[in-house]
């Protein structure tokens, strides 16, 4: 490895354990984008009442509100 990449991947590396709070292995990212898409297939063959969907005016909304 290159000492360009090994700096690029160290980088990036403090960029994810800023975002995540703690060091994170590639075993657990795997795991863990395994489980949300999971949890994604899963929503989307939900059948959802009518009131439990949001538009997307409706979600900038109340993001700007916060």
């Amino acid at each position: 490895m290159t000492k360009n990449n090994q700096q690029q991947k160290e980088k990036q590396k403090q960029k994810h354990t800023e975002l995540l709070g703690k060091n994170i292995t590639d075993t657990e990212l795997a795991q863990e984008l395994g489980r949300l898409q999971q949890q994604l297939r899963i929503a989307s063959t939900t059948k959802w009442p009518s009131s439990a969907r949001f538009s997307i005016e409706s979600i900038k909304a109340a993001d700007s509100a916060i």
